[in-house]
């Protein structure tokens, strides 16, 4: 999994029995979420929902011309793919319905609820759950934030 956040900075996640790694974000920090699924899933609809309270947004990629020949795909960076709009303004949904792509990805956009603390992301695809954590830093009290991977 890919966390994208501003100004082209992201982080890969490690994916342990279901639950990545929790990423720190500051607060009402919106962040791209890219989950890349093996060829079961391509085209499998996949159910998100925000747990502890925050709000998602689906990401649909733009199309854009493909070469006739290419021997390896690149890896996909979100921002070069879609619009990415991270404006948190914009996220209001908890639960979509969001399609896993034909080549594997899911693309949706996250920011944490109100309130310092865990923020969970359930993705069911498949049958299979993950559970992506967010934890939203106390600017007031820094020493109650744990040293989680920074999305900032």
């Amino acid at each position: 999994m890919t966390v994208q956040y501003g100004q082209g900075g992201s982080l890969q996640l490690q994916n342990s029995l279901g639950r990545f790694q929790p990423v720190a974000l500051q607060p009402a920090q919106a962040v791209i979420v890219m989950m890349t699924f093996t060829a079961p899933d391509f085209g499998q609809p996949a159910d998100v929902q925000v747990l502890d309270g925050g709000a998602i947004g689906s990401i649909v990629p733009t199309p854009r011309p493909v070469p006739s020949i290419i021997p390896t795909p690149p890896p996909v960076d979100p921002c070069t793919v879609i619009e990415c709009n991270l404006d948190p303004s914009k996220l209001i949904d908890t639960s979509q319905t969001i399609p896993v792509s034909l080549t594997g990805q899911l693309l949706f956009s996250f920011r944490p609820g109100d309130g310092p603390g865990m923020h969970r992301v359930s993705v069911t695809v498949g049958g299979n759950q993950y559970i992506l954590e967010f934890w939203q830093q106390d600017p007031a009290a820094p020493n109650n934030n744990p040293g989680f991977l920074h999305a900032y």
